[in-house]
């Protein structure tokens, strides 16, 4: 039985809650629509590549070949990070991490950090996700950002990963990092 003092409770709080979810919904875009708060450029050199200096390697193989990119091997990887997809560019900071292959096919989970040193960036992010294999040039995934250190302390967010430059012996990724604000203090961008 509903009595008076309580429907005049219900009304309140329906309202509220009525006005909360209007309000979250009309805020709701797709980051597609915003720009994202940092954009680097990753290199990899394929471990595969005899006498190359590879950024990635199999540091635990499965029991069979190390060429056998399989479900079972743990790979160990550090690539440098660029600002731009120039090859030649400046290094503005190192992404080391480690990967393994889940059982479907093309998909690593991976754990990574994305240490960069320029003068308005000094941190690292910390990313663990799964991860497409990204075979061409209109492939894309995406990572999480789920904490850091220095300037994206706190940091939480996503990247979508894109290749610019598939090559015989190495890749160039691009990623458009996407933060929001910290549990504790705002991050400040642009």
């Amino acid at each position: 039985m509903v009595t008076q003092k309580s429907a005049s409770y219900a009304s309140p709080i329906v309202l509220i809650l009525a006005f909360a979810l209007l309000c979250s919904l009309s805020t709701v875009r797709s980051d597609r629509e915003r720009d994202p708060s940092l954009v680097i450029y990753l290199f990899e050199q394929f471990f595969d590549v005899p006498g190359a200096n590879s950024t990635d390697i199999i540091a635990v193989p499965p029991g069979g070949s190390l060429a056998s990119a399989t479900f079972g091997y743990l790979g160990v990887a550090e690539f440098p990070v660029r600002a731009s997809s120039d090859p030649t560019a400046p290094v503005i900071g190192k992404s080391p991490g480690f990967f393994f292959p889940n059982k479907e096919p093309l998909n690593l989970s991976i754990f990574k950090l994305i240490t960069l040193d320029t003068e308005q960036y000094k941190g690292t992010l910390f990313s663990a996700s799964d991860f497409k294999v990204l075979r061409n040039l209109t492939s894309e995934t995406e990572l999480t950002v789920s904490g850091g250190t220095g300037s994206f302390r706190d940091a939480s967010g996503y990247i979508t990963v894109t290749a610019v430059d598939i090559g015989p012996d190495h890749a160039t990724y691009k990623y458009a990092v996407y933060l929001s604000t910290c549990r504790r203090t705002p991050l400040m961008f642009h």
